[in-house]
């Protein structure tokens, strides 16, 4: 494979942190991995998500990439085959490069060759890092104008209670009457904390008074 001629020193301290994943009718993990071994990365150093092709803002349905971003620290150097080996959109690749940019971790994909120890490199990564700011900068902003012209209407924003008023009394009723608290939820089809959170608590039972279930 060939490579640029003015190419940052390979030999610079820190550990080379491969990561490898499978997408549909693209290179193998296989040829990523010879690829990745290629450039220099130890074999006990390459994490791989199979027949992952899913996004998951938290990462959760990419064991291999979260165990590569753990390991990696300042001054190691992510090894990927292109962009969005790490993720599925640029914008999320922007996420990831932010994060590992404010950690002092480098990155370089080896089909094009972009290193961020280089300065093209390093001034790419800054350009999609600012572009994925902006993204979540309007994203926000959309959601707090979309929150503004709900109030305007009356409504507010976030999960709807569940208790609403009629429920609120009724299990006022089921306590005065001595009903236990996992009684009324189950009754209520709510949970005991959603009680609680409300405000609702069984009063204690008196002395040889058994209390319902």
């Amino acid at each position: 494979m060939a490579h640029s001629t003015n190419r940052p020193d390979r030999t610079a301290i820190g550990r080379y942190i491969g990561y490898a994943r499978e997408r549909n009718g693209l290179m193998s993990c296989d040829m990523q991995v010879a690829a990745l071994e290629d450039a220099g990365v130890l074999s006990d150093s390459i994490y791989q998500d199979v027949q992952v092709t899913l996004e998951a803002p938290n990462g959760s349905r990419r064991p291999g990439l979260c165990m590569a971003l753990k390991e990696a620290v300042a001054g190691d150097t992510l090894v990927a085959w292109d962009l969005l080996t790490i993720a599925n959109s640029l914008q999320r690749a922007g996420e990831v490069l932010e994060e590992l940019r404010a950690r002092a971790v480098c990155v370089w994909f080896l089909k094009d060759d972009l290193d961020t120890r280089s300065e093209l490199g390093d001034t790419f990564v800054q350009v999609l890092c600012a572009t994925a700011r902006v993204r979540r900068q309007e994203r926000s902003a959309d959601t707090c104008a979309g929150l503004a012209r709900a109030r305007a209407r009356g409504r507010k924003g976030g999960r709807p209670n569940a208790l609403d008023d009629a429920k609120t009394q009724e299990a006022r009723s089921l306590i005065e009457r001595g009903v236990a608290m996992a009684g009324i939820a189950r009754q209520l089809g709510v949970s005991r904390a959603t009680l609680y959170n409300a405000g609702l608590a069984a009063r204690p039972a008196r002395k040889g008074q058994e209390r319902k279930k």
